[in-house]
């Protein structure tokens, strides 16, 4: 549970902050207080692109592609 909350606080301060500074990662990795490298972590784990917006779960010839977890044990709804 931890984890998903976690997951979700990160993903909207990065949109957050990314939309405020324009998309500039630099701008943004400063506000934050760490660096590019660890923003553009942040930002592959919690699926966002390089500007704040959620990735695509389209697959190459646009059918959505499966996003299941394995192992998970805990409910992801809070």
């Amino acid at each position: 549970m931890y984890r998903v909350l976690l997951g979700t606080v990160d993903r909207v301060a990065l949109a957050a902050v990314l939309r405020h500074v324009g998309g500039n990662q630099v701008r943004a990795s400063e506000v934050l207080g760490i660096s590019r490298t660890t923003l553009r972590g942040k930002l592959r784990a919690a699926g966002l692109s390089a500007d704040g917006r959620r990735k695509s779960t389209a697959g190459h010839n646009g059918t959505p592609v499966s996003r299941e977890v394995v192992g998970r044990d805990e409910p992801t709804s809070l």
